[in-house]
């Protein structure tokens, strides 16, 4: 195999072609994993914790774990959502921290018809859905709809279990 302009060794050749780092380069981990394998927690910051706290119990299921001065942990499942309040000093914390600057996607328990009626009954407007969209580990179909602070939150289902 020939690689910018050199011939490289048939197992250099090999790992290169699995997408591995040349180690002649020290251009970083040779492992084939990431560093990383999932998210813990992801953190909002919101201009009214307790209305912040009851949406995502009331709509989301989500249990109030732990609270903190100016911020709180919601649990699901094996993550959880941390809430910050907008004008609290809480660090280390991001470097503009607004209200409603977030976008994300949440894995759904149940079926997409049930949460669209749960969200229904919770009086909660879906921005759109049910639609197509391709997740991180194949086909989904997903529901998106606003937080208090204007937070886009998408519910997904896989079409078949990762």
């Amino acid at each position: 195999m020939i690689q910018a302009g050199r011939l490289v060794k048939p197992k250099l050749a090999k790992r290169l072609r699995r997408g591995l780092n040349d180690p002649m380069s020290g251009s970083g981990p040779q492992e084939d994993a990431p560093l990383v394998e999932g998210i813990d927690h992801l953190v909002l910051t919101v201009r009214d914790l307790e209305r912040s706290a009851e949406f995502y119990r009331r709509v989301l299921g989500m249990t109030v774990a732990q609270r903190r001065p100016g911020g709180l942990s919601l649990h699901f499942g094996r993550q959880k959502l941390n809430l910050h309040q907008h004008d609290a000093e809480i660090h280390p914390r991001a470097e503009r921290p607004t209200p409603g600057a977030a976008d994300f996607c949440l894995l759904a328990a149940r079926p997409l018809e049930e949460v669209a009626a749960h969200l229904e009954r919770q009086g909660v407007e879906l921005v759109a859905g049910p639609v197509a969209r391709q997740g991180a580990c194949g086909p989904m179909s997903s529901v998106y709809f606003r937080d208090p602070d204007g937070n886009l939150i998408e519910v997904a289902r896989y079409q078949e279990k990762p």
